[in-house]
């Protein structure tokens, strides 16, 4: 995706990943989201968890917060829907971009009915720190986010393309404020996506929800 400049539209750029086309890459990068998300519809249902999958090349069109598409079908219910950031269609000349996974959760949280909890599980950190992750302390992780709080996120700029960890808080911020709490954890730590799921105690940062009314 990167190599191609997916995520900024139709254009003359040359890519050097061995594909021939932008064409070509948007199904390479689709075909391998669809791959990494069997591996976690496997994991989920040797854990007993019924799932569907909704890859958003097929039911979203736009970028960004305002995607189009019918989130109905990602309400939580006797399965657990599986989705992801994905190459969709863009109208205009731009033809296709990348619809974050980040403004995907997003939505989800703030207009599906009965969200209590959003999760984000990181790699390579605790949760939100005040430095890059190669600096930082046990003592720099921020433990409760607030509004003047101050942090340093890797973006990885060769493989990211949406926003890293930048857009990540951002939109955390915004699903907290709409009285949804919101974590981040490191999901490469044995248990803790399962207790911040479960909402016990969990090394992390949270973003605390707004009170309503």
């Amino acid at each position: 995706a990167k190599a191609w400049d997916l995520a900024n539209g139709r254009s003359n750029v040359q890519g050097d990943d061995g594909c021939a086309s932008q064409d070509e890459a948007v199904e390479l990068v689709r075909a391998d989201m669809l791959t990494l998300s069997n591996h976690v519809v496997s994991a989920l249902r040797d854990g007993g968890i019924d799932t569907s999958t909704h890859p958003p090349h097929q039911w979203a069109t736009g970028d960004g917060p305002n995607f189009s598409g019918d989130l109905a079908p990602l309400q939580p219910g006797t399965t657990v829907p599986v989705t992801w950031g994905d190459v969709v269609p863009i109208a205009g000349p731009a033809s296709f971009g990348i619809l974050s996974g980040d403004d995907v959760v997003h939505r989800c949280a703030v207009e599906l009915p009965n969200i209590t909890r959003v999760v984000f599980a990181m790699g390579g950190a605790d949760g939100v720190l005040r430095r890059p992750p190669h600096e930082a302390t046990d003592e720099d992780l921020i433990t409760e986010w607030r509004e003047d709080s101050a942090f340093e996120g890797h973006h990885a700029t060769e493989m990211d393309v949406t926003g890293g960890i930048g857009l990540k808080v951002e939109r955390a911020r915004s699903i907290a404020q709409h009285g949804i709490e919101t974590l981040f954890v490191n999901g490469e730590v044995d248990g803790r996506l399962q207790a911040a799921l479960m909402g016990q105690p969990v090394r992390g940062t949270r973003f605390p929800p707004a009170q309503k009314g």
